[in-house]
């Protein structure tokens, strides 16, 4: 690899030179040709973008002649021209009051009556601008320097280009560093929309190229990501492409290729049982979702020592709440109280009675599903709605001003031709327009170039078309046409589609993701990131299907069958790791591990055909034992827990829902 950058850099250099040759004698194409191929190979050679600038400069003087002629029979005072400079004023007074979308209407109204009128570029530009979408404002700029006549309209032009680089120049790092920071918490909506805006900056620039994919695949919207993907791997496919980065964007591809599939063919819903926990499917003699370890059975009442009770709301196939409420009388120690007093007082000593009332403490848990799965999204200690937030996602379109889709339309270019003794531009022009981009590198060189062709002789003001950029501060705004580029048609569409928002909080405050999560992929956040994004619940530290004494949150890492391997407490440094062991979806055995890897816990799970039968517990602090009990039909109704001293310590009685009945 690191010779390969080597020679890519050394090529890039060896075109430079002969792009100076050839601007030298005036073959401004030819010149262009090899500085693309330069900039291609290595993109931070800054030798190479500003000798283009040079050279888009140039076209764009001699574009300007050109096009002076055309314009030169129009009248400034015919009513055609005075109503269209009325429509060119009242769209720039309407941006000025953030009327972006009345705006838009009036320029397009303006430009049925002449479109190649060189403000209407300029006020484009601005809409562009307005919109946030600098990447595109400038390649429009780019476009307006080869029709802007006056040094007047090219001082205005000149004036907003600088206020546009100086705004891409310093919101790249900015808008960078907010992403990174969002996949480091792990806020994949957020980060996607970062990625979007950042597109607007600078349409294939490879980190928001690479980023806007990336999120839209972990968010599920991966067939999105296709065109994203492959532009990526084409703009880094040289000295400077980071390869970590560029493996991860093909396995993402094959990631999108498969969910374009899906989409066109919808996996049949399996039949069968499905999780009130995870909505995941599961078998028969399935006692704890692999997904979730969500008890699958439904209780309805648990009574435990110590005054403990412990009732369960459900609907239809979906737990609402959970109360568990202790309550400790207190008659017996008030007269024992009232009685110590009364020794006291016939000693001669002085004393106080403190009643003491009915200590009661209630553990609520309530539970919000999905609005369009159902799977559990968050719990918490207080019944409230969770209400969902889409956000829209824009996504410019990628190839049109960026580096290599200009190429294509520079099929146009051979008009320039008809500018003969203004300028030796003719063998270059010419040559270039009938297949002068022969010898452009294909596959590790520039991509699809023959698909750009199409984008050649786009009308209008095309006659004159000559260049865009691709210099300053590593930008890949590449190669445009004038006027003549049509901006409005990408060679990779916009995208425009919505998500849902990050939840509030996250996991801090109960929101739950699992590996069949509808808004995350989880297995992909992990590649991406480096870090575990499922979160998973339990009424207590180790998953005991009867026990609630708190919110217990836990990152969760799944095998390849969705299955949960191990667990860790969130926020609880010192609580052991959690191991489980499956046969096939049965859960058999649960064990915890102290840092050193010494088992710390264990649960081992019994069974007798399709019955749980028992479980036993150990740890440190003793061992005990929960026993199933069936009715004549085979229903699970009844269980008994001995007291669980590596818990509470209580003993439990639970008592099922009546499937038959249909009654708790």
């Amino acid at each position: 690899a690191k010779a390969r950058a080597v020679h890519m850099r050394a090529s890039a250099v060896r075109h430079v030179r002969t792009a100076q040759t050839l601007q030298a004698n005036g073959d401004y194409m030819g010149a262009i040709r090899h500085l693309l191929i330069a900039h291609w190979r290595d993109p931070k050679l800054k030798e190479a973008d500003d000798l283009l600038e040079r050279v888009r400069l140039e076209a764009a003087r001699l574009s300007v002649q050109k096009f002076a002629e055309t314009r030169r029979n129009i009248d400034p005072r015919s009513p055609e021209q005075v109503q269209l400079q009325r429509k060119l004023l009242l769209a720039e007074q309407q941006m000025n009051d953030g009327k972006i979308a009345e705006a838009e209407h009036t320029l397009h109204d303006a430009e049925l009556t002449d479109k190649d009128e060189p403000r209407l570029t300029l006020l484009q530009a601005r809409l562009s601008v307005a919109r946030g979408d600098f990447g595109k404002a400038l390649a429009q700029l780019d476009n307006f320097d080869g029709i802007a006549v006056t040094a007047q309209d090219f001082a205005e032009g000149e004036k907003l280009r600088a206020s546009v680089q100086y705004t891409i120049e310093s919101s790249l790092g900015k808008k960078r560093s907010e992403i990174e920071n969002d996949l480091d918490q792990q806020r994949f909506a957020t980060a996607l929309e970062s990625s979007a805006e950042g597109l607007k900056l600078d349409n294939e620039n490879p980190e928001f190229l690479y980023f806007a994919a990336a999120n839209s695949c972990v968010l599920r919207h991966c067939a999105t990501a296709e065109p994203l993907l492959r532009r990526f791997l084409e703009v880094t496919d040289s000295a400077q492409g980071d390869r970590e980065q560029r493996l991860m964007a093909m396995q993402l591809l094959q990631a999108s290729a498969a969910a374009a599939e899906e989409k066109q063919e919808p996996k049949k819903a399996e039949k069968g049982a499905a999780s009130w926990f995870s909505g995941a499917p599961v078998g028969a003699g399935v006692y704890y979702d692999p997904v979730s370890l969500a008890f699958q059975t439904k209780v309805t009442k648990i009574e435990a020592s110590d005054h403990l009770t412990v009732l369960y709301e459900w609907s239809e196939n979906q737990l609402r709440s959970v109360h568990a409420k202790h309550e400790e009388k207190q008659t017996g120690g008030n007269i024992a109280r009232l009685m110590g007093a009364a020794v006291a007082s016939g000693a001669g000593i002085s004393t106080t009675v403190n009643w003491k009332t009915a200590a009661r403490e209630t553990n609520d848990f309530f539970f919000n599903y999905y609005d369009d799965a159902p799977q559990i999204l968050k719990v918490s200690k207080e019944s409230a709605r969770v209400e969902s937030r889409r956000i829209p996602i824009s996504i410019p379109g990628v190839g049109v001003y960026g580096p290599f889709a200009g190429v294509g339309a520079l099929g146009a270019l051979s008009n320039i031709g008809r500018l003969g003794a203004m300028t030796k531009l003719g063998g270059g022009l010419g040559g270039l327009a009938g297949g002068g981009l022969r010898g452009l590198p294909m596959g590790g060189g520039l991509p699809n170039m023959a698909g750009l062709g199409s984008l050649g002789g786009i009308g209008g003001a095309g006659n004159s078309a000559i260049l865009s950029r691709l210099a300053g501060s590593g930008r890949m705004s590449g190669i445009s046409g004038f006027a003549s580029l049509n901006v409005s048609k990408p060679l990779i569409p916009s995208q425009n589609y919505s998500v849902v928002s990050d939840p509030k909080g996250g996991s801090a405050e109960g929101f739950l993701t699992l590996w069949n999560s509808p808004r995350l992929d989880t297995r992909l956040a992990f590649k991406v990131t480096g870090k575990r994004a499922a979160v998973g619940f339990s009424g207590n530290k180790y998953f005991h299907p009867f026990a609630w004494d708190g919110i217990h949150l836990f990152e969760l890492d799944y095998d390849d069958e969705g299955r949960i391997a191990h667990a860790w407490e969130l926020d609880a440094p010192n609580a052991p790791r959690l191991d489980f062991t499956w046969d096939g979806q049965r859960l058999t055995r649960v064990a915890g591990r102290d840092e050193s890897g010494a088992v710390v816990y264990s649960r081992t799970l019994n069974y007798s055909g399709d019955r749980l039968t028992s479980e036993q517990i150990s740890g440190q602090g003793g061992s005990s034992h929960i026993e199933y009990k069936y009715d004549k039909q085979g229903h699970m109704v009844e269980a008994s827990a001995d007291a669980d001293h590596t818990l509470d310590g209580r003993s439990r009685k639970v008592l099922f829902f009546d499937e038959d009945k249909g009654k708790h």
